[in-house]
């Protein structure tokens, strides 16, 4: 049990770093550092550590992009659990060469 809440509480302070990171990325460049890339003909969305970016270019002269940055739950989950499991083995690793 205290194997699952240091991998739980791991997780979730590393998800967080990879947001800030993809924040402040995004503050600084409009672009997300941390992410994958979906590219279209007009559009390009990128999702990472719970941000979603998408970026709408203008086809027009003079038109302006249009820039969004919002949070996606979807992601946020999916790296909270994997960085969770990868967090869980490594500590299982290290507790069965501590025992041997």
């Amino acid at each position: 049990m205290k194997k699952t809440m240091i991998s739980m509480i791991a997780g979730l302070l590393l998800t967080l770093m990879g947001m800030l990171v993809n924040y402040l990325s995004f503050k600084d460049r409009n672009w997300l550092k941390l992410a994958i890339n979906h590219f279209g003909g007009e559009i390009t969305i990128q999702y990472g550590f719970g941000l979603r970016m998408v970026h709408i270019y203008a086809m027009e002269q003079g038109g302006h992009d249009s820039i969004r940055l919002s949070f996606d739950p979807f992601s946020f989950v999916v790296c909270f659990i994997v960085l969770s499991l990868i967090v869980f083995l490594v500590l299982s690793i290290i507790g069965r060469k501590k025992a041997v």
